[in-house]
């Protein structure tokens, strides 16, 4: 589906980063896990200050803040931020003339208008080359969780770099023709391995398993806590 919404978004961009602009566009998208007892990819109380100025110092560029919808809560209700903190740093960003910050649209209009995205996880890492066959700029926590085989595989298509001063050298990259095609495929071999007969084929899975007569989960073998439910966890309103 966004790849799908995606197609019929290009070509038709407007305001930050459309064709009559002469400046790029540049988003970026922060996870909002923000310790090693959830994912612990996130990166923006470390970073948001070198962000801030990194913007500051590239008018030439339009940056667009993407947040996690569940970051700027998180940073707060956890004490990771106070609110007022926050609130002082957003109105420094939202008084530059070359940054926004967008949490409404949908990740396809987020991608039609982007000519780069920068992110510390997840989906982005793997949504971006899967639609656009560019590569993420991959802004690595490198306490994160283990990546799964498709965590692995999103990874290898990215440019990755460990703090904001290295972004330039990742644009620069990218503007280069950074060569991700290899890593891009393997990618999208492993993530789409029926493009276009997905939905068809859980159909008929769920079909088949309800015409067997079998329960789809058995209740009885479930013996233990969910590890999200365990105690120190990030409830699952996160």
């Amino acid at each position: 589906e966004l790849i799908a919404e995606l197609a019929g978004l290009v070509g038709k961009k407007s305001g930050a980063g459309s064709a009559s602009s002469a400046k790029k566009t540049l988003v970026w998208a922060p996870h909002h896990s923000y310790s090693r007892h959830w994912l612990n990819f996130g990166t923006f109380a470390g970073v948001k200050d070198q962000m801030l100025e990194w913007a500051k110092a590239h008018p030439e560029l339009y940056v667009v803040l993407r947040p996690h919808p569940f970051l700027f809560g998180t940073l707060v209700d956890r004490s990771v931020m106070s609110a007022t903190e926050l609130d002082t740093w957003l109105a420094a960003w939202n008084a530059l003339a070359n940054t926004s910050i967008d949490a409404t649209s949908t990740s396809a209009e987020i991608f039609a208008m982007a000519d780069y995205v920068v992110c510390d996880g997840i989906s982005y890492l793997a949504e971006w080359p899967l639609a656009t066959g560019n590569s993420t700029i991959f802004l690595e926590n490198p306490g994160h969780w283990k990546f799964s085989q498709i965590g692995e595989l999103s990874a290898a298509t990215t440019y990755k770099i460990s703090k904001v001063a290295e972004l330039d050298r990742a644009l620069a990259a990218i503007d280069s023709g950074l060569d991700r095609k290899a890593e891009i495929a393997a990618l999208s071999k492993a993530a789409m391995p029926n493009p276009g007969k997905t939905a068809q084929k859980i159909l008929e899975a769920v079909l088949a398993d309800f015409a067997s007569g079998s329960e789809l989960v058995d209740v009885a073998a479930i013996t233990e806590i969910p590890w999200e439910l365990q105690s120190n966890r990030e409830p699952l309103g996160d």
